[in-house]
């Protein structure tokens, strides 16, 4: 890299670096590449495991701010024995989503 990159760069390595830093500075752009990793995580390998893990495991919780998260909890659970190819809720399902999914 020193010897393709930093002599083509106007100030070379020091030009190179204050980059880095500001696109680091950026919470924006770090925000952004945290939600990719986790969204690549989750869609490639997690999300195999969370339909039996939500079927094996029983939450509880008393703290009324919380209860739309132990809904959504509750409505994977429900669906954690269906085929992985089922994609969509039943029509009468009431799926949380305020309070759960944040906007990002």
């Amino acid at each position: 890299m020193r010897e393709a990159v930093y002599p083509v760069v106007p100030g070379g390595e020091r030009t190179l670096r204050a980059l880095v830093k500001e696109l680091m500075a950026n919470d924006r752009v770090v925000a952004e590449r945290i939600r990719y990793q986790l969204r690549g995580s989750y869609s490639h390998y997690y999300r195999r495991m969370l339909g039996p893990l939500l079927g094996a495991l029983t939450f509880r919780c008393n703290n009324t701010s919380y209860r739309p998260v132990m809904d959504a909890v509750e409505l994977l659970g429900a669906y954690a024995d269906r085929p992985s190819k089922v994609t969509v809720y039943d029509q009468g399902e009431k799926v949380p989503i305020d309070g759960v999914v944040p906007k990002a």
